[in-house]
Parts: structure tokens; C-alpha cells; sequence
């Protein structure tokens, strides 16, 4: 399961792999002291986190953390449509807000998008 975790107060996120999401993220959790949020899951091949890497690797921070961006936000966001039922509504919030923040020009048309798929 390719996942992204996010950590709000830094706009970082973590993009990797694990059989074993939530457990990956309470270890992830356990060395972090901001909360860290859960805001995508999806259920591709392995081989596919290496493609999310190369597609934002100019937002790469270190390792797997990246920094959040409209790009991030937005893949989080429309790819939600698709994944609903493994990404929980506190992490398409956070990357609506990231979104906004970072380009709220954006906002409104991903807002539009989102309803036409039925996502919110």
C-alpha cells in the first residue's frame, strides 16, 4: 500500500510504502513531536511510490518527506475520488487547507472538480 503522511505544522509530507499503514504511522508518530495525519492510502503496486518520487522530486526535502505543495495537495485531493474508501476525511481536510494556503487561486476550481465527482 503506497501511503502519504503528513505533518501539518511543517507542510511535509511522507510519501512510502508499508503493508501495514496505521501501524507505520503510530512508529512514525513516536518519533515526531508534532501530530502527524494520515492523508492518503493507496492500494498500486510498489513500484508506484518510486514514481510518486521522481514526479515531486524538486519538493523533495530528505528521503521520503517532501514539501507540501499545490501538486501534492492536488494529487492528494483528486486521486481521493478514487481512494475514498481508504483515506480518512481529516486528511483530504489537511490537504484542502495546504491547498489553500499555498494557492488559493486553485481552491475554487479544485472545490468544483471535487462536487462534479462526487467526492464532496
Amino acid at each position: 500500500m503506497i501511503y502519504m503522511i503528513l505533518a501539518p505544522e511543517v507542510d511535509r509530507v511522507k510519501i512510502g510504502i508499508s503493508a501495514k499503514v496505521e501501524q507505520r504511522l503510530n512508529n512514525l508518530q513516536t518519533s515526531h513531536s508534532q501530530d502527524l495525519c494520515l492523508v492518503m492510502m493507496l492500494d498500486k503496486p510498489d513500484k508506484y511510490e518510486r514514481v510518486l518520487h521522481k514526479r515531486f522530486a524538486k519538493y523533495r526535502v530528505r528521503g521520503e518527506w517532501f514539501q507540501m505543495c499545490p501538486e501534492i495537495a492536488e494529487f492528494i485531493i483528486f486521486n481521493f475520488g478514487w481512494e475514498y474508501s481508504k483515506t480518512p476525511v481529516t486528511g483530504i481536510t489537511s490537504a484542502f487547507n495546504c491547498l489553500a494556503k499555498h494557492c488559493p487561486e486553485k481552491v475554487e476550481k479544485i472545490i468544483k472538480a471535487a462536487k462534479q465527482l462526487n467526492i464532496i
